[in-house]
């Protein structure tokens, strides 16, 4: 792997840390909410909200996000690089190198998530038990992302970043869930056909919305942030 493609993975975690420091209070904060309990109890739940859990909610998204950002850009373009071209299409191939990627990184995302869901220390207990939904979750996410972007490389950033996490929040949607609440309901364990089964198509409707609007509006953000401070073309 290139040095080009190191920073290039770096800068783009740093645009990500920023931006999801931004979006955690308007977006993915009101997703959190949304995925874990009734909608009509959703905004009443923000506003009781302290200041000091959005401080610590911000700080971990920026550092999850970001560092997330960084083993996913990173780790994609070094296994793409070993993989070479298994197929003709450089969309599958991107994709490919998408899933193996996302899934290893699942292993360092697994540490923060559970924090920032929680509000709790780090637990070696809980890390194991949110681990597997947290593969699925990040394997599912990365294939979808880079197999876009890969059609979509002529895009501004923004348009490549923005469009490909809303496809790969449809792919994923359920996984995501079920990687809330299992984090949520722990050490109570809940199974993935539990969480299938209990999104009626009214809930899947509101959860792929707010999902599609909290990854949308990160990465369109952090397309333009990307975009202003690092890309020289």
């Amino acid at each position: 792997m290139t040095d080009k493609a190191a920073t290039e993975a770096f800068n783009k975690a740093q645009s990500r840390a920023l931006a999801s420091a931004g979006t955690w209070f308007i977006t993915e904060y009101p997703k959190l909410l949304v995925q874990s309990r009734p909608f009509s109890t959703t905004w009443e739940a923000y506003r009781s909200t302290s200041v000091g859990h959005h401080i610590r909610g911000a700080s971990l998204s920026a550092l999850q996000r970001g560092s997330s950002a960084c083993i996913m850009f990173y780790g994609q373009s070094w296994i793409a690089n070993v993989l070479g071209s298994p197929t003709s299409s450089a969309t599958a191939n991107a994709g490919l190198a998408g899933f193996i990627s996302g899934g290893a990184s699942s292993f360092v995302h697994t540490i923060f998530e559970p924090m920032k869901i929680r509000q709790e220390s780090f637990s070696f207990d809980v890390y194991r038990k949110s681990l597997v939904p947290m593969f699925w979750r990040h394997a599912l996410f990365d294939t979808a992302f880079f197999a876009t972007n890969a059609a979509l490389i002529d895009q501004a950033y923004s348009v490549q970043f923005g469009v490909s996490a809303l496809v790969a929040s449809c792919v994923n949607l359920i996984h995501d869930v079920w990687k809330t609440r299992v984090i949520q309901g722990l050490p109570k364990r809940l199974s993935f056909v539990t969480v299938l089964r209990s999104l009626s198509t009214v809930e899947y409707t509101k959860q792929l919305c707010w999902k599609s609007i909290d990854l949308g509006a990160n990465w369109f953000a952090t397309g333009v942030l990307y975009s202003h401070l690092f890309a020289t073309s």
